[in-house]
């Protein structure tokens, strides 16, 4: 019998030798399990701001991309619009400028002819004579429009 007992103790060590690291490879999972479990609850938990913040900023993205293809289009029509007023515009000037140059009120430059004229100096002549040999303003007019007549583009009194 005292073989007999020898295996016993043998067959406890053996089943020690094999339960310890089955037990410790049990805890090691469930710790592992369990650990895996609180990460993906921690992770939902911080990641929940997070993703309602990028939906926020998501939908003002979206919100500032519509306002900006609405002031492209604006501008656009500003910008056709300018460029047809710019067109009337400058008809307008142009029209503008031609009618200060007919009323006289832009510079003119160019091949000229100058009159003067003047009162006649000691001419003894009777005084119903008188009359003729001073200048009026009709026969100021009376030049004036004829130089207009002949062709004359600008005209210049006493200057």
């Amino acid at each position: 019998m005292t073989a007999a007992s020898p295996p016993a103790p043998r067959k406890l060590q053996h089943s020690l030798v094999l339960l310890v690291p089955a037990v410790l490879f049990g805890l090691l999972v469930t710790l592992q399990w369990r650990t895996q479990a609180e990460r993906s609850e921690l992770s939902v938990r911080y990641n929940a701001p997070l993703i309602d913040a990028a939906n926020a900023l998501q939908t003002e993205q979206n919100d500032l991309k519509a306002q900006l293809a609405d002031l492209r289009a604006r501008l656009d029509e500003i910008q056709r619009n300018a460029s047809s007023q710019s067109g009337a515009a400058k008809e307008l000037q142009t029209r503008l400028d031609e009618l200060k140059a007919t009323a006289g009120l832009t510079p003119q430059s160019g091949d000229g002819v100058v009159v003067q004229l003047d009162d006649a100096r000691n001419v003894s002549v009777s005084s119903r004579d008188v009359d003729k040999s001073i200048c009026h303003a009709t026969d100021l007019t009376d030049i004036v429009n004829t130089a207009w007549k002949g062709g004359a583009q600008a005209i210049a009194v006493n200057d």
